[in-house]
């Protein structure tokens, strides 16, 4: 486990597709990220379907970055 405040930036590529709770995992990148840190997320439209989540696959190319974003 890192410790609080210990990275000046995060970068997730292609992972949020795939994980079924996402806001557990950026709870902790909120948690170890210095404050004014950077956080990354990379994304396309292209993703394995049959092991990204449903709530990934239901959403537009628009909401998904909507989702991202909050």
């Amino acid at each position: 486990m890192l410790p609080p405040s210990s990275l000046h930036a995060v970068l997730c590529a292609n992972g949020l597709a795939y994980l079924t709770r996402p806001e557990w995992v950026l709870a902790d990148v909120a948690r170890v990220l210095k404050p004014g840190g950077t956080v990354v997320v990379a994304f396309s439209r292209h993703n394995w379907a049959n092991k990204a989540v449903a709530g990934w696959l239901q959403r537009t190319a628009g909401q998904r970055l909507q989702l991202v974003a909050r």
